[in-house]
Order: C-alpha cells, then sequence, then structure tokens
C-alpha cells in the first residue's frame, strides 16, 4: 500500500480534477455555436478571459493552502516547535488590502500555458476536420465532431494539470522549509513496481536547502510524478553516502532507505539523469515566476511564519 505524500493525496487529486474540469468547460464553450473558420479564435478567447483567470487563479490559491497545511506539519514534526499562522478560516477570507490588483506571476504563467495549449488542441483538431472535408459544416455538426475529437486530446490537459499542480505544490513545500529555518530536505519516492527510473534513482538523495541543486533537483521528475520532498530535522545524523554531493548513484536505496544489492549502469544513470533534466527544461515553470509569485500569494492569503 502506498504511504500517503503531499502528490498522493486525495486533497490533491481534488485539486487537480478541478484543473481538468475548468479546462474541459472552457474549451467546451470555445466550440459551442461556432462556425469552423471561427473556432481557433473562439477557444482562444475563452481561454484569455478573465473568468478563466480568476478560475485559475482560486485554483491555485488552493493548492498553495494545502500545500502549506501539510507542509507545515512535516516542519513541525522535523523542528519539533510551532509554527504561528492564521485559522484555517482566515486562509481562506483574505482582507482586502491583501488582495493585488493585478493578477500574480503564476496565474499569468498559468493562463499562458493554458491558452497555449488549448491552441495547439485545436489547431489539431482543425487539421482531421479539413482532412475530413466538414470543416465548413453548420456550428451544431461541427460541435459535435469538435467535442469527440476533444476527447482523444484530453489526455494533454490532464498531463499539463498535474504537472503543473505538482511543480507548484513542491515549490511552495520548498519556499516553506527555508523560510522555516530548515537546512536539508530529502527525496521520497513510493519504492514498487510502477516507480519510475528517476524516482527509484532520487529517492533517499539528501540536498541542502540553500543549494542551487536543490531547486533543480527537486520534483517532479516526469509526467504524473508522484515523488515529494520531506524536510529533515536540522540535529538529524544523515549518512553522508545519500548527500548529494557524496551520492554514488548507481546505488540504490530501498524504501526503507538501506542500500540494495542491486546497482545500476553508469550509463543508465547518466541517461536517467539526462532524461529528468530534459523534462525540467521543458516542462517546468521558471524558477523566476515562482519566486515572484510566492510571497505576494502568501501575503495575499494571509499565511505567514513566526518561529
Amino acid at each position: 500500500m502506498a504511504t500517503k505524500t503531499l502528490l498522493n493525496s486525495p486533497e490533491i487529486n481534488i485539486i487537480e480534477s478541478n484543473f481538468i474540469s475548468l479546462f474541459d468547460r472552457t474549451f467546451k464553450k470555445g466550440v459551442k455555436n461556432t462556425s469552423g473558420p471561427k473556432l481557433k479564435n473562439s477557444v482562444n478567447k475563452w481561454f484569455t478571459s478573465f473568468t478563466f483567470e480568476k478560475q485559475l487563479d482560486g485554483l491555485i490559491d488552493d493548492l498553495y493552502l494545502y500545500t502549506v497545511d501539510e507542509s507545515d506539519k512535516l516542519i513541525k514534526k522535523a523542528l519539533k516547535a510551532s509554527l504561528q499562522r492564521s485559522s484555517r478560516k482566515n486562509f481562506l477570507r483574505a482582507s482586502e488590502e491583501n488582495i493585488p490588483d493585478e493578477p500574480l506571476a503564476l496565474t499569468e504563467e498559468a493562463v499562458k500555458e493554458a491558452s497555449g495549449l488549448a491552441e495547439e488542441i485545436t489547431e489539431s483538431i482543425i487539421r482531421v476536420l479539413k482532412d475530413e472535408a466538414i470543416y465548413q459544416e453548420g456550428p451544431d455538426i461541427l460541435a459535435r465532431r469538435v467535442l469527440d475529437l476533444w476527447g482523444g486530446e484530453k489526455y494533454r490537459a490532464v498531463r499539463w494539470a498535474r504537472t503543473f499542480s505538482a511543480d507548484v505544490a513542491t515549490n511552495t513545500s520548498y519556499y516553506r522549509y527555508k523560510e522555516s529555518g530548515i537546512e536539508e530536505y530529502q527525496i521520497y519516492a513510493t519504492i514498487d513496481e510502477k516507480t519510475s527510473m528517476q524516482c527509484r534513482l532520487m529517492h533517499g538523495t539528501v540536498f541542502r536547502v540553500d543549494s542551487p541543486e536543490a531547486k533543480l533537483y527537486r520534483c517532479p521528475f516526469h509526467h504524473h510524478c508522484r515523488t515529494t520532498i520531506l524536510p529533515i530535522a536540522n540535529n538529524t545524523e544523515i549518512p553522508d553516502s545519500l548527500r548529494y554531493e557524496n551520492r554514488d548513484f548507481s546505488q540504490q536505496v530501498g524504501q526503507n532507505l538501506n542500500p540494495i544489492e542491486e546497482g545500476l549502469d553508469k550509463e543508465l544513470v547518466k541517461n536517467t539523469f539526462k532524461n529528468i533534466d530534459t523534462f525540467k527544461e521543458k516542462w517546468s515553470i521558471p524558477q523566476y515566476i515562482l519566486d515572484e509569485d510566492v510571497e505576494k500569494r502568501l501575503i495575499k492569503l494571509g499565511v505567514g511564519i513566526s518561529t
């Protein structure tokens, strides 16, 4: 049975489902009563609308709030000291003076990514419609065929929602650890027959929070990644062999972090790191956007830290 961690929790699954549902509803609004030549502009209009932006912003808030709540529980265990923060009621009722006039950086990035993906999907669908010679059909016939084709493309929206959520949640945890005085964190993956090579490789690795590698190699490591980062109490004795700078990645560790006999080929280790780097370069939210967003959003939500 998988251990409950941040990214495989029911609460995160609900937030991800809400992201997917919002994408689905918005796309369907864009194709409703729309003729072929207007299809692309109509979808784009809905995905760049103020309504879509506000709903996305609310879901990002939910993601932050849940992540902060879960991260603070782990921090309390690690530091054995309580953190002062607002009550859940105050979390959900930020004061008017804390609400920014302009959309936050992450909201703008989410709108850009979602609208870009919607445009790609629409272009793919238009190509099929033209091949089928029904691109000029009336809106009713066209809409039915578009929605049928959208069903086959929806996996891309699911992949985007889960990758976006994992990136934001893990960065929020990382920021929370850093601001709370945590000095090190550890990669924790659920090890079973479904575990990816990327997560299996990184499982157990310890990073100093203030190191450049800490941001570079925090999860997610691939699409649908459920691996998480856990805070380490500052007085905990950690084997040096698990620290990133000393780690022999050809030597795997099991779920309980003890070394296992099975080793990894050096070339496999090299290619796995290359896959992680490629994924993060292509799919991760730019770090400067996350850095710009996190402080302002936590102020907006009334979620402070006092150690």
